[in-house]
C-alpha cells in the first residue's frame, strides 16, 4: 500500500494498481495538504480529523532519504495516540516502528520522529536538532515560548527537502491567547498572512502562515460510524460547548479567573484624577516577558484602576529602570518623585537576590533608576520606594479574585484601561495547574498577573476578606497610607519593621 499522492509534487507518486493508505477527506483536510506556508494552522472544534491529516503530512517526504520528520504532544501519554494511530498508518508503507528510539523508519532510509515536551525547559532536549517537518498536535497545550524554541530546530540542509511547521488545535488550553492572536483573531481561514524581521544590515526577512478551519461536521466518516459524536459535543457544559462543538476560542475551558468578563473589567481609559494614589507593581523577566503596571486608588475606595502598562523582553534592568522612570516623567512631570506622586513599587523578591561579584542586585538597578536627582533640605533624596511583595501565590491568587468581583455599584473592584493590551489579552486565558488546582498554571503568560497579584496582597491582602463581602473589606484596607501601617504589616511578614530594614539599595540615599 502506499499513501495518497495528493496531486502534489512533493508527495510520493501513486504507482498503478497500489492501494491508498491514506485518503483526505474533501474540504478542509484537503485544503490543509494544499498548503504550503512556512507555518500552518489547523484548528477549530472538536473531531474534523486534524491529528490523521498531521500523520499523513508527515509522511510527505519520506521518499527522500534524508528526510526527517517529528510530531510533537505535550506529554508521554498523550503521544501514545499519535503512536498507535502512526504505527497502523505507516506499516502500510513501510515503516517499522522502533520503541527504543521513539519513531519510525521508512525503506528509503528517512525517519518521522515522536517528542514531547512536559515542561518549558524540556524543549531544550531538542536544540541542536534538525528537522525538516515538524508536527505539533493539540498546540494550545504548548505556550508561545516552547512553540519558538521548537521553531529554531526546524531547518534543513541537504537539497530537495521542503521546510514546514504545522500545528493543530482546539480552543482553551494554555496556549489559547497566543494561538487567538495569530490565527483566529482578525484573521480569513485560508487567507495567507507574512511576517517581516528585520535584519542588522537592515534588510528583511519573513516567513507566511495562514489558518484552516475545520470542524467536526468535515469528518464525514467519523459521523457515519459514530453519529452520536455530535450529542457528546451538544451535551457538554456550555462553554466547552461553544469551545468542542462551535470551535469558540472566547470560550476557555479550565480558565482560571472565571469570573473575567472582557466587557466589565475591560474600561475606556480617563485621565486620572491628581489626587488619586498611585502604585507600581512589576514581574521581572529577561528571556520571558518583564511587566510593569501602574494602579490608581481612587480616594473613596470605590475602585482601582491600572492605566499604564509597560512591557518588554531581553531588556537589561538598567535599561528598563530608566524606561519605568522615563514613563513616571512623561506622565507626571519631571518633579514626580519629590511630590510623592508613587506611593511605592512592589516587585518580586527574588529581584532582591545578589548576584555575580559586584553584590549588586536586579532590584538596586530599579531603585537607582527611581531616585530624584536633587536632594531635598534634608540632604537626603527623595525616591519611589522599591519594595519586595509577598509573593504567596495562592493567597494572592485569592486576593486577586476578590478584586475581580462585582461590587454595590455594579463594577469590579479592578479594573484594566483597554490601552493596557497585554493585560487584557493574557489574565483571561490562564489555566488552573493540573497538580495543584488551586494555584494556576505557571507556564501560561501570567506575568502581568503576577505584576498585579504583587500589587493586590500587598495593598488588599493585610485583612481575611472572605470574612467579609468583598467591597466592605477592600474599602477597609484603603487607609493603609502610612509608615507604621506598612511596618506593622512588613513585620509580620517578613520579620523587619522599619524603612531602613526593607532590603533596598545600599547606594547611599
Amino acid at each position: 500500500m502506499i499513501l495518497h499522492a495528493l496531486a502534489l509534487s512533493l508527495f510520493m507518486t501513486l504507482p498503478a494498481g497500489k492501494d491508498i493508505a491514506y485518503q483526505p477527506q474533501p474540504g478542509p483536510q484537503t485544503e490543509y495538504h494544499r498548503r504550503n506556508e512556512d507555518i500552518v494552522g489547523y484548528g477549530g472544534t472538536k473531531g474534523p480529523g486534524k491529528t490523521h491529516a498531521l500523520l499523513g503530512e508527515a509522511a510527505r517526504q519520506i521518499p527522500h532519504p534524508d528526510y526527517h520528520g517529528i510530531l510533537f504532544r505535550r506529554t508521554y501519554p498523550q503521544l501514545q495516540e499519535i503512536i498507535d494511530r502512526g504505527t497502523k498508518l505507516y506499516q502500510k508503507i513501510g515503516g517499522k516502528w522502533k520503541g527504543d528510539l521513539h519513531r519510525w523508519h521508512f525503506p528509503s532510509g528517512s525517519i518521522v520522529s515522536t517528542g514531547h515536551c512536559q515542561h518549558e525547559k524540556d524543549v531544550e532536549n531538542w536544540n541542536g536538532k534538525e528537522f525538516a517537518f515538524m508536527g505539533v498536535d493539540q498546540g494550545e497545550q504548548f505556550t508561545k515560548y516552547m512553540i519558538n524554541y521548537l521553531m529554531a530546530q526546524n531547518r534543513v540542509s541537504v537539497p530537495g527537502l521542503n521546510c514546514a511547521f504545522n500545528i493543530t488545535f482546539n480552543p482553551g488550553g494554555i496556549g489559547n491567547a497566543w494561538i487567538k492572536d495569530m490565527f483566529i483573531k482578525n484573521k480569513v481561514p485560508g487567507q495567507t498572512y507574512t511576517l517581516e524581521f528585520p535584519m542588522p544590515d537592515g534588510t528583511k526577512v519573513s516567513r507566511t502562515y495562514t489558518f484552516i478551519k475545520g470542524t467536526v461536521h468535515d469528518n464525514k466518516i467519523l459521523l457515519k460510524n459514530n453519529p452520536q459524536y455530535l450529542a457528546v459535543l451538544a451535551s457538554m457544559p456550555e462553554k466547552l460547548r461553544r469551545a468542542f462543538l462551535l470551535g469558540d476560542f472566547d470560550a476557555l475551558s479550565g480558565q482560571y479567573f472565571d469570573t473575567w468578563m472582557d466587557d466589565v473589567h475591560a474600561v475606556e481609559p480617563f485621565q486620572i484624577p491628581k489626587e488619586w494614589q498611585v502604585y507600581m507593581a512589576m514581574d521581572w523577566g529577561y528571556d520571558k516577558e518583564l511587566v510593569c503596571h501602574w494602579w490608581a486608588v481612587a480616594p473613596n475606595g470605590a475602585h482601582v484602576y491600572c492605566f499604564r502598562e509597560y512591557v518588554t523582553t531581553r531588556t537589561i534592568s538598567p535599561t528598563a529602570g530608566a524606561a519605568i522612570n522615563a514613563i513616571n516623567e512623561e506622565m507626571f512631570g519631571k518633579d514626580y518623585i519629590r511630590e510623592n506622586r508613587i506611593k511605592y513599587f512592589y516587585v518580586d523578591p527574588s529581584i532582591f537576590a545578589t548576584g555575580g561579584q559586584t553584590g549588586k542586585t536586579i532590584a538596586d538597578d530599579f531603585q537607582l533608576a527611581l531616585i530624584a536627582k536633587e536632594p531635598d533640605s534634608d540632604g537626603r533624596k527623595a525616591r519611589v520606594l522599591v519594595v519586595p511583595a509577598d509573593n504567596s501565590r495562592v493567597a494572592g491568587w485569592g486576593v486577586f479574585r476578590n478584586m475581580l468581583a462585582i461590587q454595590i455599584d455594579g463594577l469590579p473592584f479592578a479594573m484594566w484601561f483597554k490601552t493596557c493590551k497585554y493585560a487584557i489579552e493574557t489574565i483571561p486565558t490562564l489555566v488552573h495547574d493540573e497538580h495543584k488546582t488551586e494555584d494556576l498554571d505557571s507556564d501560561g503568560a501570567d506575568h502581568a498577573a503576577d505584576a498585579d497579584r504583587y500589587f493586590f496582597i500587598e495593598r488588599f491582602g493585610a485583612k481575611k476578606i472572605e470574612e467579609k463581602k468583598p467591597w466592605a473589606s477592600l474599602t477597609d484596607n484603603l487607609s493603609r497610607d502610612t509608615w507604621a501601617d506598612i511596618d506593622a504589616d512588613r513585620k509580620r511578614r517578613f520579620g523587619r519593621n522599619s524603612e531602613s530594614d526593607l532590603p533596598v539599595a545600599q547606594i547611599g540615599v
